[in-house]
């Protein structure tokens, strides 16, 4: 999937030393407390796991890059939440990328890839409270509020969007 701005690819080993530049800068994972500063060996595992989750049709998880330079941007993802089958949307935006609109329009893209490429019926985007640029993002892309519970004394919010075909 490639517009003017991004061009995103499915994870790769190949993207897996850049991932890991990523994986190391300070925010990247500000809001995913289980992904948090973490080990190299862990987000190697994370990431091979990812791959092997894409070439069984399970999962998707892609790299967005410049379409010039071919530099990484960030990720997006569509995959199973963590002990369930329903499907949620993530993304990550490399510090030298933020705020530029990227999250946003990669997910649209992962979004109309859902919509037009699988049989998924519901996408789910869930979220700590304090994480309100992706509450913003989400109620762009028209994602419902479904609920919002505790876990682990942190407010979670779940949105959906619902695909109609």
């Amino acid at each position: 999937m490639q517009n003017n701005q991004c061009k995103m690819t499915l994870l790769t080993e190949d993207d897996f030393a850049d991932m890991l530049s990523m994986f190391a800068e300070p925010d990247t994972f500000k809001y995913i407390p289980k992904l948090y500063d973490q080990t190299d060996e862990f987000y190697l595992h994370f990431l091979t796991s990812a791959v092997e989750k894409i070439t069984a049709g399970e999962e998707y998880y892609w790299v967005m890059r410049e379409p010039k330079t071919n530099e990484l941007m960030g990720a997006i993802n569509l995959n199973k939440i963590q002990n369930g089958d329903e499907m949620q949307i993530g993304w990550q935006v490399c510090e030298d990328f933020r705020n530029l609109g990227l999250a946003y329009l990669g997910a649209q893209m992962a979004l109309d890839f859902a919509i037009n490429q699988t049989k998924i019926s519901i996408i789910y985007g869930v979220f700590s409270e304090q994480n309100t640029a992706s509450e913003r993002i989400l109620n762009k892309l028209r994602f419902s509020l479904e609920s919002i519970f505790l876990e682990n004394r942190q407010l979670i919010h779940k949105y959906c969007f619902q695909i109609s075909r």
